[in-house]
């Protein structure tokens, strides 16, 4: 699983989101890295294929200027930098990044008739690959390209029609349907982070007039919030360093399941970390997925990620600091169990 973070306030954002993503990567992300700011109308990003600690060493990430920014880490993929998270609308408007896949909306976007109306537009995709990458969209020309690169500029295209970045999000979710949580900025919003919650995790907090998001809120335990909450399902948001609103995306109510089945996912991950194995957090995920009724998107996600925090915090559940291979040869991505203490 991916993981994301965003930050808007009075401080420098960079530093913040780094640690923040060096919080969360071994959660399943650390194959590639990405950050992006906002400051005097201009976005300014940095990328690679690696962990953070190559986008550390290797891009100006820790110096880009503004308070207000968001930031991905990503799972396996081809070992290439323009397959990194946030991705650039062609008209360097708009970034967006997004955790998640299709899920139950495979087959539910006609990628190919987005592509060629944006390519008609002018619109270049740096992620576009002359092979096929599956699971990703495979092009009439036998070409690939990062679905997120594509949404990226469908929701650039509804921006620049006139849609808030609000309503650009819900129309994007609408026509390119995901299981996802994503986040972006605008060149127009200057001082604001617009996000949209589906079903995959999302959490939100405040301190000194800051607002914070992250897929885990793991991610907030360094920064000594002043309080977390989970970012609703189904909706959008807006954030400022004075404010955060958020809007209901109505459309997906039949998908969603309102009464989330704390009870029974509690007893299922403690009996799997009875044992005192470590486990990782798709393990986990998955073995709860099935609390949710047929038909209905799972929360396991955001459900494991509030458990495990809670874990931690009690210790009773501590983290276990490994390795796997990454996507960049010879390179190492951090990953992160958890191990029950007994």
């Amino acid at each position: 699983m991916c993981n994301m973070a965003a930050y808007a306030g009075r401080e420098a954002a960079a530093p913040i989101l780094l640690r923040m993503l060096e919080a969360q990567e071994g959660l399943g992300g650390g194959h590639y890295s990405g950050i992006a700011t906002l400051h005097e109308g201009k976005i300014h990003l940095a990328k690679v294929c690696g962990a953070c600690s190559r986008l550390r060493t290797e891009t100006a990430a820790l110096h880009l200027p503004g308070c207000v920014g968001i930031a991905h880490s990503r799972t396996p993929g081809i070992p290439l930098n323009s397959w990194a998270q946030p991705f650039q609308s062609s008209d360097a408007k708009v970034v967006y990044c997004a955790n998640g896949s299709h899920g139950h909306f495979a087959n539910c976007t006609d990628f190919q008739a987005w592509y060629d109306l944006l390519l008609n537009q002018g619109v270049v995709f740096p992620s576009e690959v002359d092979y096929a990458v599956k699971p990703y969209p495979v092009l009439a020309n036998g070409h690939s390209l990062h679905s997120t690169e594509l949404s990226a500029n469908i929701l650039a295209y509804y921006h620049a029609a006139g849609d808030d970045m609000r309503l650009a999000l819900r129309k994007t979710f609408q026509t390119a349907p995901s299981e996802i949580a994503s986040l972006a900025l605008s060149t127009n919003e200057p001082q604001q982070v617009s996000a949209a919650r589906l079903n995959q995790p999302l959490m939100w907090g405040e301190k000194n007039h800051s607002f914070y998001l992250a897929t885990s809120a793991l991610a907030f335990v360094g920064e000594n919030l002043h309080w977390v909450n989970p970012v609703p399902a189904a909706c959008t948001l807006s954030m400022s360093a004075d404010t955060i609103t958020f809007s209901p995306m109505e459309y997906f109510d039949d998908l969603l399941e309102p009464a989330i089945p704390h009870a029974e996912a509690t007893r299922i991950l403690d009996q799997l970390l009875a044992d005192g194995q470590p486990r990782r957090i798709g393990a986990l995920c998955d073995a709860i997925k099935p609390c949710w009724p047929q038909g209905k998107l799972p929360q396991a996600a955001m459900l494991a990620y509030e458990y495990l925090r809670e874990g931690v915090l009690t210790r009773k559940i501590r983290l276990v600091a490994s390795a796997a291979p990454a996507t960049r040869p010879g390179d190492e991505a951090p990953l992160t169990l958890f191990q029950k203490n007994l």
